[in-house]
Parts: structure tokens; C-alpha cells; sequence
């Protein structure tokens, strides 16, 4: 239900997939079955509600690959859990990705000019040396950023 009411309230829920993954590791000792519903990023989305994905800086590492990684396998570096930890909430790539753009311009009150690749909206890019899409999650770990482009300039190039 409370889910529900993030849509209804239209209430961001701010998260930090990566703390899933590092989590994992001890939660159920401390939480029991209560755990399963710690960390609903599918069903928030399912729900309709604004999701803002980021790393928690400095708290987890920067690089959001790990977090996009954790968000749509909910699996170690190594790859376990086979099939993720409660798998039912994992999300999907774009799903991930949107998160992070359109999830965050959007908590920001600036979904007008950022959060996604169009006319009069801020040319905020990251190049990445791979093409998420066509690689298998564990080596989006590998992926490394070429360019970063904001306002229209490369401000960085690996």
C-alpha cells in the first residue's frame, strides 16, 4: 500500500541500488523475512511511482555501474545469487538508466531540460567504451567512461 501512496502523492523515492547488493550479505540476519520488501525498486516502479537512482556518494562508490549493475541483477560482482536476490525486484536496463536521467531530473524539478536526448534540453552525456545493451551485466563492471559531455562541452576524455 505504501507504495501506492509514493505514486498517488507523487513522493520521489530516492534510491541507491548498490546498497542492495552490500547489503545482501547480512540483512536477512537482522531483518528476517521482513527483508523481502527492503529495496522494492521494481515495485515502486510498478506502482507508478518517480524513482531517482544514484550511488550515495561517498557512502558507495561513485561510478554508477555498480548501481545500475545491482538494480537489474541484484547480484554480486561474482554473479550470486543465481537469478538475483528476490528477483522479483529487479528492474531492467533502461528501466536502470531512466532512473538515473529521467528519475533524477525529475526530483530535481528539471524535467523540462534534462533527464533524456532532445531538442532544448542540456547536452549531458556520458560515452561509455561498450554498449550496455549488447554486453552481459557482469562486464558493464569492466565499462569505462570515454567522454562526459555537459552544457555541450567534454569536460572529461579518457
Amino acid at each position: 500500500q505504501d507504495r501506492l501512496r509514493f505514486a498517488s502523492l507523487a513522493v520521489v523515492a530516492s534510491l541507491q541500488p548498490s546498497h542492495c547488493t552490500d547489503d545482501m550479505r547480512w540483512i536477512h540476519k537482522r531483518l528476517g523475512d521482513r527483508c523481502r520488501s527492503a529495496y522494492p525498486h521494481r515495485s515502486l516502479l510498478d506502482a507508478g511511482a518517480w524513482v531517482a537512482l544514484g550511488t550515495d556518494w561517498a557512502v558507495e562508490p561513485l561510478d554508477p555501474l555498480p548501481s545500475v549493475y545491482a538494480a537489474v541483477t541484484r547480484q554480486f560482482a561474482d554473479g550470486s545469487p543465481a537469478g538475483g536476490w528476490h528477483p522479483e525486484e529487479c528492474v531492467t536496463l533502461p528501466q536502470a538508466l531512466h532512473g538515473y536521467a529521467g528519475g533524477s531530473a525529475y526530483a530535481e524539478f528539471r524535467e523540462t531540460c534534462k533527464g533524456r536526448l532532445a531538442p532544448r534540453y542540456l547536452a549531458d552525456v556520458v560515452v561509455l567504451d561498450a554498449h550496455l545493451r549488447e554486453e552481459e551485466p557482469q562486464a558493464w563492471l569492466q565499462t569505462r567512461v570515454r567522454y562526459t559531455v555537459l552544457g555541450g562541452r567534454v569536460v572529461y576524455r579518457q
